[in-house]
């Protein structure tokens, strides 16, 4: 199948999953998803919504990449710049690096203003609470 797929047959593709579906029999509604027939019919859906955009040959030819494997490494070398490998983030993480990115991005340069201010402010000592609660 991996061979009629590069080679552009999507209609034999088609088929031959559909022929599949039809041997493993209709999805019960509370089936999980997991389960080899919903996984098929899974398939089927997505080879009749995407097959517009199924043309390898066409894409080769052009010169297009026909996998996102570019994208995926860009974004994991991204992500152990940003916070190490195998590390998952959060909302509120991304939302702290997105205001330094910026500032790095910006012509204005924020951050050589934010640390020239700093410097000037500094007095050098510790401001103690008081012991008393």
């Amino acid at each position: 199948m991996d061979r009629q797929v590069r080679a552009g047959q999507i209609d034999a593709v088609t088929a031959a999953v559909t022929a599949r579906q039809t041997a493993l029999g209709p999805k019960a509604a509370d089936e999980p998803d997991t389960r080899p027939r919903s996984r098929v019919a899974e398939t089927v859906g997505d080879l009749e919504d995407q097959r517009g955009r199924m043309n390898d040959p066409a894409y080769r030819a052009a010169g297009r990449p026909i996998t996102s494997c570019h994208v995926e490494s860009t974004i994991q070398q991204i992500n152990q710049q940003v916070k190490g490998t195998e590390k998952f983030g959060t909302g509120a993480g991304a939302e702290a690096i997105r205001p330094i990115r910026a500032d790095r991005l910006s012509e204005t340069e924020p951050r050589a203003a934010f640390w020239d201010r700093r410097r000037e402010n500094q007095t050098g000592g510790r401001i103690q609470k008081s012991l008393a609660a």
